[in-house]
């Protein structure tokens, strides 16, 4: 009796089951269309308050509830990144009118990394005090992906005078990925040079001297040449990868000896990002390094050693097409190159 009681149980669970997700097949796609056409509601009337002549900031205010929230922080930061300047801080204002600093706030105490992020984002493009308050107290906020957040409004936002405090935060930070960290502190502009420069000599962590390496080079500053080549033997393969893309960057020919060393590294990775600096900034010596990479054993260094020398102008070309006809060891690579690059006139 009791095995055909469970029976009818499992029977009855197993049909339970199978209705619950013939519901959700029917019903999910139609909520997920809900709010969708909401959020493109939401997004229409932004774009109207955004473009009027006339700032409706402080005036219209459409009919959001709560649970819509999300749907209204998505759609502002997707107009905010199709804008620039005034454009985005009146995106910004709006939405901070429409649902309220203290909703905004509350957002940013009790939600995760997603909705905080975006939060801090927007407020990035707003210019009151408390706004920037937020974005100091979140550098320490425990998720690394906050913090850079947080670090990348204030560069939007920062005064000349406040960097020495910003700055002296950043070794307290998390460590994080040191390309999307090279981007927010490249942010900060020129004026962030010294700063940069003196942070460089206290950082033991790879990722770290990488991303401030990275960010001296993206900034252009040539006087900053010298202390980035002092970590071209680093014994981290991705300080010298940071080293040898930073000159690239620069540009710089009296250091140009450096991108030289890196492309014979033992490392692949820092001989490609090497050689594909030699493409833009290069000697007489250059060209020698350059044909030695045709040969390595790694198909990309080979490769971008090619486009390279294709790039330097016309006598790459030529000792790129002397090396296809004396039939090197990747002769057949260089010539379908070529052939990319020039079309039959390789051939």
């Amino acid at each position: 009796m009791s095995i055909w009681v469970l029976s009818g149980i499992l029977a009855l669970a197993a049909i339970s089951i199978l209705l619950l997700l013939v519901l959700r097949r029917i019903f999910l796609p139609r909520w997920g269309q809900k709010f969708k056409d909401r959020r493109h509601e939401i997004e229409q009337y932004l774009v109207l308050a955004v473009s009027s002549p006339v700032d409706l900031s402080g005036t219209t205010k459409p009919d959001i509830s709560p649970r819509e929230f999300p749907l209204a922080l998505a759609a502002a930061l997707d107009l905010v990144r199709s804008v620039t300047g005034q454009d985005a801080k009146r995106v910004a204002q709006i939405v901070d009118h429409w649902l309220g600093r203290d909703t905004l706030q509350r957002i940013v105490r009790e939600s995760g990394r997603g909705q905080i992020i975006q939060v801090l984002t927007l407020l990035s493009n707003l210019d009151d005090p408390e706004s920037k308050r937020t974005l100091y107290a979140h550098l320490a906020h425990a998720d690394p992906y906050v913090q850079l957040a947080a670090l990348r409004g204030l560069a939007q936002r920062a005064d000349d005078e406040e960097l020495p405090e910003i700055f002296e935060h950043i070794p307290k930070m998390d460590r994080t990925n040191a390309a999307f960290m090279a981007d927010v502190l490249t942010q900060f502009g020129p004026q962030s040079t010294p700063f940069l420069v003196a942070l460089l000599p206290q950082q033991t962590e790879e990722s770290w001297c990488a991303a401030i390496i990275m960010a001296l080079g993206n900034v252009g500053d040539m006087t900053t040449a010298p202390h980035i080549v002092d970590y071209a033997q680093s014994p981290s393969v991705q300080v010298r990868r940071a080293v040898a893309r930073a000159l690239g960057e620069l540009q710089a020919t009296d250091v140009i000896d450096t991108l030289h060393l890196l492309a014979q590294d033992e490392h692949v990775d820092v001989r490609k990002d090497a050689i594909v600096a030699l493409g833009s900034v290069y000697t007489d010596q250059t060209y020698a390094v350059l044909l030695e990479a045709l040969d390595d054993t790694d198909w990309w260094v080979t490769y971008h050693a090619a486009q390279a020398l294709l790039k330097i102008g016309s006598k790459g070309e030529a000792l790129l097409l002397a090396y296809t006809n004396a039939q090197g060891p990747h002769a057949a690579l260089t010539q379908q190159i070529m052939l990319e690059h020039g079309g039959t006139q390789y051939a």
